[in-house]
């Protein structure tokens, strides 16, 4: 008996083709891994030779600034008062403008100063211990190292499983000018629990760095 071949071109139901458009579509996405340069993943090619150090955008775009969103701290707040940044928070979004955008950012949480502190700690309690002769001293002196050793390895812990979360606000303008009266315009509407820091250009370069390594716990 003649088999049918597994191989034959089976026709292509309207879900089959649904997918492949799907998928098609989601190609293109992938380009983004390719992508190495913060030019080519935030669409900017510097900053303006001011005081506000607003990003110029690529392709005549425009330009860009970027306001870091200070946390409100609701925990801390009574019961009777959580109301408050609600409807503060809720008013500012009904007067929402199209040329204001937020993000929330998440990166690998650092703790390379707090380690770099504590290794200099470690060697230097170290070398005291050895040049005591003290018995209670030297009984303090190790206790001592063996919290600093215990404080390291929690800082090594932090940064394998915290990610440091950030919330930022950008505003664009056609013009730095522009932009100036959106960003004025953006304080305006600020409240008691919704505020707005400009990152200063420092601020702005390691926040664009990192968001092109996003790995990278150097930042």
């Amino acid at each position: 008996m003649h088999k049918t071949s597994n191989s034959a071109v089976k026709p292509v139901t309207p879900l089959g083709q649904a997918r492949q458009v799907e998928q098609a579509q989601a190609k293109p996405s992938k380009q983004f891994k390719k992508w190495r340069s913060v030019e080519q993943l935030l669409g900017y090619k510097g900053f303006t030779n001011d005081d506000h150090h607003y990003l110029v955008l690529a392709h005549d775009w425009g330009y860009a600034e970027i306001c870091r969103i200070p946390g409100v701290g609701l925990t801390a707040l009574p019961d009777n008062m959580l109301s408050q940044p609600t409807q503060e928070f809720t008013e500012f979004l009904q007067r929402y403008d199209p040329d204001w955008s937020f993000i929330a950012t998440q990166f690998p949480a650092t703790t390379a100063q707090q380690q770099l502190s504590l290794n200099h700690d470690y060697l230097k309690v170290e070398q005291a211990l050895v040049n005591c002769h003290d018995d209670q001293q030297r009984q303090m002196l190790t206790t001592r190292l063996r919290y600093i050793n215990e404080s390291l390895q929690i800082a090594t812990a932090v940064e394998k499983t915290l990610k440091s979360q950030e919330y930022l606000a950008l505003i664009f303008g056609d013009t730095p000018a522009e932009l100036t009266e959106r960003v004025a315009t953006l304080f305006q509407r600020q409240g008691h629990y919704l505020r707005f820091e400009p990152l200063g250009l420092d601020r702005k370069i390691k926040f664009l760095y990192s968001l092109n390594n996003m790995n990278d716990k150097k930042i």
